[in-house]
């Protein structure tokens, strides 16, 4: 894989479970790696729901390959001023090579 179309930054997030002083959890992402990665849009739609619009922004992102990545982590594209997030819905590893990722994901928004 050629490193100029990777243009992104891209930060692979975590789930991690903490106890508070209650007793309860709270539940934070937090960056386990940054790796080179590109982003590309695929769909976006928008419904009314309770007269309230809902969007919906599906993406491709292509990355470095991370050992174990799966849909439980979640993706961040991080930019100079602001940071997307995304849901993984699904890990491509193409030829199996293991030199990169495919991801089909959702924007959190």
């Amino acid at each position: 894989m050629r490193a100029g179309p990777l243009r992104d930054q891209i930060e692979v997030l975590e789930q991690r479970n903490t106890r508070d002083a209650g007793g309860g959890t709270t539940v934070t992402w937090e960056p386990v790696a940054t790796v080179a990665g590109r982003v590309d849009p695929l769909t976006s739609r928008e419904r009314m729901v309770n007269a309230q619009s809902q969007g919906r922004t599906t993406a491709r992102v292509t990355l470095r390959y991370f050992p174990g990545l799966s849909v439980r982590h979640k993706l961040a594209k991080v930019e100079t001023d602001s940071r997307r997030t995304f849901d993984i819905l699904g890990v491509i590893n193409p030829d199996e090579r293991r030199v990169e990722h495919v991801c089909d994901v959702v924007e959190v928004t």
